[in-house]
């Protein structure tokens, strides 16, 4: 099948369900025709005094049972882990947030690089790579601020 295939969605999951039933029927057929078949061997096996170590089709062994996590070999109960806590915010992070607020506090929406701008102007540094990235990554996690008419942000 290539991507200029134009059948609707619903038409390709009809014909792969019919490809699968033909193949479960296909199967079907190919496991009966085994069966007759090395029940033959076995029998032309038997005539020669030969037989095989192992039988042709054996049971498949039993599923081990499989246990919860939680529960010990002894089925005692072991209390689920505590909910993973939010990380708090280190101390470069809150001076970085602190200066946000006082910089949006004006009200006027701003763009990301005039709020980076301001907090370099007050000799706040923005650590990372990209350090404009990083001010907006800590900024989209805050529920302290808004991202209004698409490139400024606000205070929430």
């Amino acid at each position: 099948m290539d991507n200029n295939d134009t059948r609707s969605i619903p038409d390709l999951i009809a014909e792969r369900k019919a490809l699968a039933r033909q193949a479960a029927e296909i199967n079907t057929k190919l496991e009966v025709i085994d069966r007759a078949l090395f029940a033959r061997l076995e029998s032309a096996l038997d005539a020669f005094g030969v037989r095989p170590q192992a039988t042709l089709f054996p049971d498949p062994p039993p599923p081990a049972p499989i246990a919860p996590p939680w529960v010990k070999p002894a089925n005692t109960l072991v209390p689920p882990p505590p909910a993973p806590q939010a990380p708090k915010a280190n101390e470069g992070t809150q001076i970085i947030m602190r200066g946000v607020r006082e910089i949006l506090a004006s009200g006027r929406p701003m763009k990301i690089r005039e709020i980076y701008d301001a907090l370099m102007a007050r000799n706040i540094k923005i650590p990372g790579k990209v350090p404009m990235n990083n001010l907006s990554a800590h900024m989209s996690r805050s529920k302290e601020f808004a991202l209004v008419s698409g490139n400024r942000w606000t205070l929430a």
